[in-house]
Formats: structure tokens, C-alpha cells, sequence
């Protein structure tokens, strides 16, 4: 088959990294090209096997303007390319691929919902939920964020979660681990690090041995450092930056911990989990709860709760029982989230809606 994804950019971000990874696999099988509406270089390494296309596109000047140049180059693409399944992994410009579809080529697009869509529920938001109608299909993490779109589309929807797709996942962990908590994801309010930053400054002074590193890059950086520098933990408190391998140092410290105010499906945490690493998340919508079962594979604690987040750290950091425990349950996910068995899922699902629509 013939499958063309297509996103606003591929940047860091789990979205992109679902794509590249995707791709990299069903490219064994079938012909892949994935378009982009930036001409950002992207920051995960794609197949060499894979068409990729950057349109070089920006957000400057008049929408409209914007959006018709946009289908005119999808029109372009879509009969060049002539894909049997679109994957639109950008909510915005779906409905720009379906009518680039419906007047260029015989094919499928199906959307994505790769956040928690009660998070971003602006009247904006709400209209593209109400316009997911427009399309053949709609892929989805978790079963909370398929019940927040209409039930036209509901009816046509899936559920699939994330995939395992971090190759530094599968490295051998060091025999021995620093005594560091670490997080990875972007500095943005949504993450909730300046929650996870007051919340090791709870425990700091009890734990003198201990520090935290946050892997990452965004527009809080600066409210981040200064809120570090206030604490008078500038030597204990890490900002590293983006790395694209920021898991193989992950695995080398001894808790994973995820602060987030909302998540999609965290795919940090999957891949903490999947690493060995004992975590402790907050229980915010959506993805968490899917994959920690408190107490036996890792701790929840209820979201945007500093004092709760305090208590779970400071309480795996002192006990390396319950930290060896829970870490060894939870890599059992490998299992269930291999990169085979959920890219199977997608293209099944795609195989069923393009024989729904076409009756083949």
C-alpha cells in the first residue's frame, strides 16, 4: 500500500516520533512518504527507505491564503504520490486534506488525537473535534480522549497506544545507578516542571545525595532557571536541553518522574516504565492511569499536587526495595507496546476503512 503521513513539522515531540517510528516499520512493507508543512530539518532520524517532503510553508500572511496554497500543494502531492491511506497527524489542516483528497486521488485520510483533547478545549478546539465528522477514520490513545469527540466519529474511531520506539530503550542499563530523579519532555506549562522543581525542593534538604535532571527545551526555560536559582538549587537542579539519546542517561538514574498537567499517552513514561526504572507520575489526563497500576508497576499521585509528588519521590528515593520492585514489574510493557505489534494495529485499522469506504 501507499501511505503518506502528513504533520505541521517534525520537531521533538511524540507525535513526530510517532511518525518516524511508524514509518521506519512499515516501510518493510509498504511505500511511505511523509509530508511536512515546515522545512524544519527533523529531529528524529527517519528511514532511508521513506519519501520525505518538506513544503517549506510558514504562518505568516493571510490564512486563507495560507490554506489554499496549502491544498493546492497537497492537491499536487496527493496526485504524484497517490496514497491509498492519508494519515493527518495535524487536527488543524485536516480538513485540508480531505478536500486535497476528494479532488486529487481514491484514497483514506484518517485523523490523529495525540493529546488530551479536554486540555485544549478553546472554541477552537471544540470546532475541529465537530469537523473530525470529515473524516474516514480517527485513531486514538486512550478511550477518555475518544469520548470527547462526536459520536459520528466515535462510531469510526479506534483506540491504539503508543509504541515502544526508543531504540536506547532496549540498551543494557548500568549495573550501578546515580541517585538522581530525571524527567524528559518539553519546557512548556503543560509538563508541569515547576511543580516537579518545588516539589524536590520539598524533600531536598532530605536528601542530600539525591538531584534531578530535566531533558528538554521551550519557552519556559528562563521561569524555570529562576525558579531553581530562587530555591538556591542551582547545583542540584539540571536543565540539559534536548537530546535525542537523553534515555540511555535517563536509565542511569534511579527514578523516573512525570509531572505533567495533561498528557496524550506519555511516551516517556512508557519508555521509563519499558527502561526499568521505577517511576512515580501524576495521575493527570490522559495515559498515566493506562499504565501504572499504583503500587505494583509504579505511583500515581493526583495531578498538580506538589506536596503529593514530594511525598511519592521521597519515598521511592528511601527505599530501594520498593524501587527495585516496582521497576521490574514494570517492564512488562515491553511486551504489550512493541513498535510490530502497534504499527500492525494502524495499518489493519486502514485496511478496514479503506475497504468501509470503497466497499472493496
Amino acid at each position: 500500500m501507499k501511505i503518506l503521513f502528513y504533520h505541521y513539522s517534525m520537531n521533538a515531540g511524540g507525535i513526530e516520533r510517532t511518525i518516524a517510528s511508524l514509518s521506519a516499520e512499515l516501510v518493510r512493507e509498504h511505500e511511505i512518504t511523509i509530508v511536512q508543512y515546515t522545512d524544519e530539518k527533523p529531529f528524529y532520524e527517519l528511514d532511508g527507505r521513506v519519501r520525505y517532503l518538506p513544503l517549506g510553508f510558514d504562518n505568516r500572511g493571510n490564512v486563507v491564503r495560507r490554506i489554499f496554497k496549502l491544498y493546492r500543494a497537497l492537491c499536487r502531492i496527493f496526485r504524484e504520490v497517490k496514497p491509498d491511506i492519508v494519515f493527518c497527524m495535524n487536527k488543524t489542516h485536516l480538513n485540508v486534506c480531505v478536500a486535497a483528497q476528494k479532488a486529487s486521488c481514491r484514497a483514506v485520510v484518517i485523523g490523529a488525537e495525540r493529546s488530551n483533547p479536554l486540555y485544549h478545549n478553546t472554541k477552537r478546539d471544540q470546532a475541529l473535534r465537530r469537523k473530525s465528522t470529515a473524516a474516514d477514520g480517527f485513531v486514538f490513545q486512550t478511550e477518555r480522549a475518544m469520548r470527547a469527540y462526536p459520536e459520528k466519529t466515535q462510531a469510526t474511531g479506534t483506540v491504539i497506544p503508543n509504541a515502544i520506539c526508543n531504540p536506547d530503550v532496549f540498551e543494557p542499563s548500568p549495573q550501578s545507578k546515580e541517585k538522581r530523579f530525571a524527567a524528559v519532555g518539553r519546557l512548556e506549562r503543560v509538563k508541569g516542571y515547576d511543580l516537579l522543581i518545588d516539589a524536590f525542593s520539598k524533600i531536598a534538604p532530605d536528601l542530600p545525595d539525591w538531584s534531578l535532571i530535566i531533558y528538554g527545551e521551550g519557552s519556559k526555560r528562563e521561569e524555570l532557571q529562576a525558579q531553581i536559582d530562587r530555591a538556591g538549587l542551582l547545583d542540584r537542579v539540571t536543565l540539559a536541553g534536548a537530546d535525542l539519546h537523553a534515555f540511555s542517561k535517563v536509565k542511569a538514574c534511579e527514578v523516573f518522574v512525570l509531572s505533567s498537567r495533561s498528557e496524550g499517552m506519555p511516551n516517556t513514561l512508557l519508555e521509563a516504565m519499558a527502561s526499568g526504572l521505577a517511576c512515580v507520575s501524576a495521575d493527570c489526563p490522559n495515559g498515566p492511569a493506562e499504565l501504572i497500576e499504583n503500587e505494583t508497576n509504579g505511583l500515581l499521585v493526583p495531578a498538580e499536587d506538589a506536596d503529593a509528588l514530594a511525598e511519592a519521590m521521597k519515598r521511592l528515593a528511601q527505599d530501594e526495595n520498593l524501587r527495585k520492585r516496582l521497576a521490574n514489574e514494570a517492564q512488562s510493557l515491553r511486551a504489550r507496546h512493541t513498535i510490530a505489534a502497534i504499527a500492525k494495529a494502524w495499518i489493519d485499522y486502514a485496511r478496514a476503512c479503506y475497504q468501509r469506504k470503497y466497499r472493496t
